[in-house]
């Protein structure tokens, strides 16, 4: 199926077989659990299917029906709490375990973290195993300069100067910023 010059040609029969069969998937991702199942709805060999889906989707026939199958899953979890094993099969997934890695690497959240999410009014964000792991000394120097300061602003300037004492808490969240920043990249002092 290539034209003159090894271009693809593209049969506009093929494409809207592809539409059609990815309109179906989203409608219902669990009857579609696997790039196979998507071919045969549109009518095409999986080699077809990959290249279409890659030319025009511009992602997988496997990639894309993970991201149909995760989205139902996030909606299901927007209307209540959900069995882990009843929500898997749902979503189009064989088991929980299958589920919930997929669910993990596509939205970086278990899918009772993603509900407690959005359940509160908070979140928490992990840091980076590189920041995580720098040791207890390198965090207390850059945060042991602005809270002096900001206890020296706020001890000279007396109780009742609301807006000095603000200027002063901000001014030492800025330095700890910058001091903070300063380290983790490498910029502090000392170098070796």
């Amino acid at each position: 199926m290539r034209a003159k010059g090894g271009a693809h040609r593209v049969d506009e029969a093929e494409l809207a077989r592809l539409d059609s069969a990815m309109e179906q998937a989203i409608a219902d991702p669990a009857a579609f659990p696997d790039a196979a199942s998507l071919a045969a709805a549109a009518c095409l060999g999986e080699a077809r299917l990959e290249e279409l889906a890659l030319l025009h989707a511009h992602q997988s026939p496997g990639a894309f029906l993970q991201q149909i199958h995760i989205e139902f899953a996030c909606t299901r979890l927007l209307k209540g709490p959900a069995d882990p094993c009843d929500l898997a099969l749902e979503a189009g997934y064989a088991g929980a375990t299958e589920f919930h890695g997929a669910f993990r690497r596509q939205t970086g959240l278990s899918p009772d973290g993603y509900r407690a999410m959005l359940e509160s009014d908070r979140f928490k964000l992990p840091l980076p195993a590189r920041i995580v792991n720098i040791g207890k000394e390198l965090l207390m120097v850059p945060m042991t300069v602005p809270a002096l300061l900001g206890l020296i602003l706020l001890s000279t300037l007396g109780g009742g100067q609301r807006f000095f004492r603000k200027f002063a808490y901000w001014l030492a969240a800025g330095i700890l910023i910058l001091f903070s920043l300063g380290f983790l990249l490498g910029l502090g002092g000392g170098g070796a």
